[in-house]
């Protein structure tokens, strides 16, 4: 393919956002490790304790069982930016499907606990849920091989986590209201599969301190992170499927013919609080010959959110009867609002000329 026929355009694009913080701090608590002695675990039927005895693991069974945690927070200065709880999943039997963890507050405490039902996060779970995770299984016998979902838990095991920052900065200042979380499997929403799973989950008294759970305080962060990926990830929050997939790139290379398309997606984290009226402005790029791509050939474009349907395609497999949310529409770009702890991607999409000549172009 000749020159004439083909011409190549390589483009970077560097983005530099938000407020930094050179006193940021993260701050870990993990009950026997740097002399912290503040969190107690118990598997909890239903909402009662387990008559079995601690002996360090908190024993998932399909949505039989729940695990109670409960952090003593520190007293410190400075503004807390996200709290994020973390377990460890050591291995998974019997998976079937796909399980879904929830994590509720804690309203009461004692022997007897109740959890929160009632308050609307808006977040695509269930009401009372501050976060969930999902957890698909490996492909077998009823379940077909989707190379698209993320195993839950590969071998090895993996840590996950849920965001508590709203429970966790509500017990800071009122250290009473402080009854922990439950962290409550479900089985699938489709009636048919209930849920088969059998996780052992290390708890506050496992013997293997560095694989106890953990609630990781954030301090005095930046205001805002901001990075770039592909155009080809959904990218949707309300969805533990399409939730953050990162780390995200502060730049991106682009590559593309003449007379073609091409796009990519920034993505802005706010740390702090909401953001309103949030909107791209965007440079045209230059070669180092001098040669441009002018902004008027730049555009970008929000992406809207909508649940997804059952239909023939989707009954009974990859969803399993879950309905879930998920980015799509593009929007003409315009200001927005853009709520705390939610990835947000902006659609960017590059136009060449037919005669844009090769080079690498910047901005």
């Amino acid at each position: 393919m000749t020159r004439a026929a083909y011409t190549a355009i390589l483009l970077a694009a560097t983005m530099i956002c938000g407020t930094g913080a050179a006193w940021a701090e993260t701050v870990t608590l993990q009950q026997g490790a740097a002399n912290y002695n503040g969190c107690t675990t118990r598997t909890m039927v239903e909402t009662r304790p387990s008559d079995v005895p601690d002996d360090g693991l908190f024993y998932l069974r399909g949505s039989l069982n729940s695990l109670h945690l409960r952090f003593e927070l520190p007293k410190r200065e400075g503004a807390l930016a996200r709290a994020r709880l973390m377990v460890f999943l050591p291995s998974a039997r019997r998976p079937n499907k796909f399980t879904e963890i929830f994590c509720h507050e804690a309203i009461s405490g004692g022997r007897q606990l109740s959890f929160d039902e009632v308050t609307d996060y808006d977040n695509g779970r269930r009401k009372g849920a501050v976060d969930s995770v999902e957890l698909f299984a490996p492909p077998h016998e009823g379940w077909p091989d989707f190379p698209f979902l993320p195993l839950g838990v590969p071998e090895g095991g993996r840590w996950i986590e849920f965001n508590i920052t709203p429970l966790v900065e509500r017990w800071l200042s009122r250290e009473a209201a402080n009854h922990g979380v439950m962290l409550i499997p479900t089985d699938c929403p489709d009636p048919k599969s209930p849920s088969t799973w059998e996780i052992d989950i290390p708890t506050a008294t496992n013997t293997e301190v560095p694989l106890r759970p953990k609630l990781v305080l954030e301090y005095d962060q930046p205001e805002l992170l901001a990075g770039m990926t592909d155009s080809l990830r959904r990218i949707c929050d309300r969805s533990t499927r399409y939730g953050h997939g990162g780390p995200y790139a502060t730049s991106y290379k682009l590559s593309m013919a003449a007379d073609e398309f091409e796009a990519l997606q920034v993505v802005l984290y706010p740390m702090l609080s909401d953001l309103k009226g949030v909107r791209l402005d965007l440079s045209g790029l230059v070669s180092g010959e001098g040669n441009r791509i002018p902004a008027a050939d730049i555009e970008y474009f929000t992406e809207d959110v909508y649940q997804l349907r059952r239909n023939w395609m989707t009954r009974g497999l990859m969803f399993a009867g879950k309905l879930y949310d998920t980015a799509d529409p593009l929007v003409p770009g315009k200001p927005i609002d853009i709520r705390r702890h939610t990835h947000t991607p902006f659609y960017v999409r590059v136009r060449t000329r037919p005669d844009t000549p090769a080079g690498t172009y910047r901005g």
